[in-house]
């Protein structure tokens, strides 16, 4: 019979961004562990291609909202009873944040992990079983999932060293000019004249946006944008 391996418990819990830097570790981690992730419900798209073996407990924390976050009285507790009860049922060996987090840091000590790894801050080392020193505050957040995996006996590679996909010269260009909140939106002028440049270079093309920004592309004169919904889209 094979090995059971130890359940491990990982807590990242904002960006889309945040998850393709955990990509290399998940994809380590999950070799040598049983790998739970606890991430915003995009993470579902990005499982299905990049770490297959990592099941993803879908969860937004009230805490990441862009506004009104610390708004107690509308908090969805009962959801977050819900997940806590169910990790705890996990029973899991290990737990971390590669976040310098106290919020996350509780959120492992309340999901019952029991070796619990994280940067302690602001005091939050009473909830952390094996407090960590945290990179150089000038050095990519990459480097905290690499501090993570040395504290678990593995390995990832250094960011000059990751396998990077092949540049296909026949390939085509996409161009997202949306954001996740209006105030970190780039003008949509200079996203435009970024692709005339790119075109009149003999590049390909393809424009999209969020849902809200196509009539203003159509406008411009975009036959073709593009409004995709999902991650997977």
């Amino acid at each position: 019979m094979p090995a059971v391996k130890p359940k491990l418990l990982v807590v990242e819990l904002w960006g889309l961004g945040d998850l393709i830097i955990a990509t290399p570790f998940l994809q380590a981690a999950s070799q040598t562990y049983e790998v739970t992730l606890v991430a915003k419900p995009y993470a579902a798209d990005l499982q299905r291609r990049f770490w297959p073996e990592v099941r993803v407990v879908p969860f937004i924390a009230p805490w990441t909202a862009f506004k009104g976050k610390y708004r107690l009285y509308a908090w969805p507790w009962w959801e977050l009873f819900r997940l806590l009860k169910a990790l705890a049922g996990d029973r899991f060996e290990f737990g971390l944040s590669a976040r310098w987090d106290p919020r996350d840091h509780l959120l492992l000590l309340l999901a019952g992990a029991k070796t619990r790894l994280g940067f302690p801050r602001l005091g939050s080392g009473i909830s952390l079983a094996k407090p960590l020193a945290r990179p150089e505050p000038e050095a990519h957040r990459y480097e905290n999932w690499r501090v993570m995996a040395k504290a678990l006996g593995f390995e990832v590679p250094s960011r000059e060293a990751l396998a990077l996909p092949q540049l296909r010269p026949d390939g085509e260009i996409l161009v997202h000019t949306g954001a996740g909140q209006p105030v970190r939106v780039w003008p949509l002028d200079r996203y435009r004249s970024l692709v005339a440049r790119l075109r009149q270079k003999n590049y390909r093309v393809q424009a999209a946006c969020d849902p809200d920004q196509e009539d203003w592309w159509l406008a411009a004169g975009e036959e073709k944008v593009a409004t995709p919904r999902t991650v997977a889209e």
